[in-house]
């Protein structure tokens, strides 16, 4: 789970999350709302840890937030975004 915030004099773009775990092994999350880096008010994100697929979640190393595209060379959009509480948390009560 990730709390994120904007500005609205930001580009709005894509927000991403990657994990990399020990072995090397990536994945990436894009948010699903574009306008999410533009947004005055704090927005929750919660994205389960199944939804990074291919890499171990008991060996993550690397954690990179951005906005754009994950793999371009350059970045892209201009602003500022806010990142707070950054957590794993364990649900209970489903089996």
């Amino acid at each position: 789970m990730v709390y994120v915030r904007g500005r609205t004099a930001n580009d709005a773009g894509s927000l991403y999350i990657a994990l990399e775990d020990s072995a090397g092994q990536a994945a990436v999350i894009s948010h699903s709302d574009d306008t999410a880096v533009t947004s005055a008010e704090w927005i929750e994100w919660a994205i389960p840890l199944a939804d990074f697929a291919g890499i171990d979640p008991g060996a993550i190393k690397k954690l990179r937030v951005g906005v754009g595209n994950p793999t371009a060379s350059t970045p892209g959009g201009t602003g500022l975004i806010y990142i707070d509480d950054i957590r794993v948390e364990k649900k209970t009560g489903s089996p």
